[in-house]
């Protein structure tokens, strides 16, 4: 039977804007005269907040450890520790909590960001703020891949708790990869679905860009590699239970017939 199936559908543009909801919270008059300190990238512009240091403890549980003893006003990050982007947009999603506003409006590379900056900063993945955006983010990669995206992702790699993102990329890329194969293998029959969709032609193109992409970045390469090896263990694996399986169903009702012969 010749295969229907089809990559993951491309995102409708790298910037893709999604909404990320929280509930919002309220804020007194006497907790907003409070100043919340100075937070330090380097080779970054400050970043400063509207929020109280209540709000900020609760929105980055560990940003105390950061806080300079002598400068009780500025936080001090090292270098390559957090994502400065995505940790001002942070901020700035849950100071629009303060008022009506729910939700920020951001991409998925932006997303991304703002999780590894609110990890880093000590919420965990099960928590009011990591959940919601877990959920953006997984569905975004359900929705497939542009070029652009991959390659901002990849960039991110270096960042501490990104690393679940560019595994899960790469594994569905990966996946991705073996379906085109798979539909390439009846090429009459494809050449023909490509020429009649305009859409999947477009898909496959994209892929192809990223696929050629990947072949030019070493470290990618060799990563996108275990996951194809690991892949093909998993698919012989589950080849053989499946075999058993059937074999011991063939024992099962070979001895039930002999019972009621």
């Amino acid at each position: 039977m010749t295969s229907t199936r089809h990559p993951q559908p491309l995102s409708s543009s790298p910037s893709e804007v999604y909404v990320i909801p929280r509930q919002p919270h309220a804020v007194t008059s006497s907790q907003a005269r409070i100043l919340s300190p100075m937070i330090i990238i380097p080779g970054n512009s400050p970043i400063t907040t509207t929020l109280t240091p209540s709000q900020l403890h609760e929105l980055l549980p560990t940003l105390h450890i950061h806080i300079e003893p002598s400068l009780p006003g500025m936080a001090l990050f090292p270098a390559s520790s957090v994502s400065h982007p995505g940790l001002e947009q942070a901020l700035r999603w849950r100071e629009a909590d303060n008022g009506s506003y729910t939700g920020i409006q951001a991409n998925l590379i932006e997303i991304v960001q703002i999780y590894q900056a609110l990890s880093f900063l000590g919420n965990r993945p099960t928590g009011q703020f990591l959940r919601p955006l877990e959920r953006v983010i997984r569905g975004a990669f359900e929705k497939g891949f542009v070029l652009e995206e991959c390659q901002a992702l990849w960039d991110l790699r270096h960042l501490p708790f990104t690393e679940k993102w560019i595994d899960l990329m790469v594994r569905r890329l990966a996946a991705n990869f073996e379906t085109m194969v798979a539909d390439g293998t009846s090429e009459f029959v494809f050449e023909g679905r490509l020429e009649a969709d305009e859409v999947l032609r477009a898909q496959y193109a994209e892929y192809l860009s990223i696929f050629a992409w990947i072949d030019a970045e070493m470290e990618l390469k060799l990563r996108w590699r275990c996951v194809q090896e690991r892949m093909a263990k998993d698919a012989e694996r589950a080849r053989r239970i499946t075999k058993m399986m059937k074999a011991t169903r063939r024992r099962a009702v070979a001895r039930l017939e002999t019972v009621f012969e």
